[in-house]
């Protein structure tokens, strides 16, 4: 799990953008959050990205073959 504070610098955002895109990522059940004192951490849900990727139509598509002939 990651907390929004080990995450804004790495990304180069602020505490409030990243808690807003992280917002719209438990909302979309992507993330779970997980309320630790005054810190929340959120974990991706198990099988969201699957769930992605069937939805695109990519699931077990690896990116090299997803790329397409060179």
């Amino acid at each position: 799990a990651a907390c929004v504070c080990d995450l804004t610098e790495p990304l180069g955002l602020s505490q409030p953008t990243v808690s807003h895109h992280l917002k719209t990522l438990v909302d979309a059940g992507l993330l779970h959050r997980e309320k630790r004192g005054v810190w929340a951490y959120f974990s991706l849900v198990p099988g969201a990205l699957d769930d992605v990727a069937r939805v695109r139509g990519t699931a077990g598509v690896t990116p090299s073959a997803e790329a397409g002939p060179e």
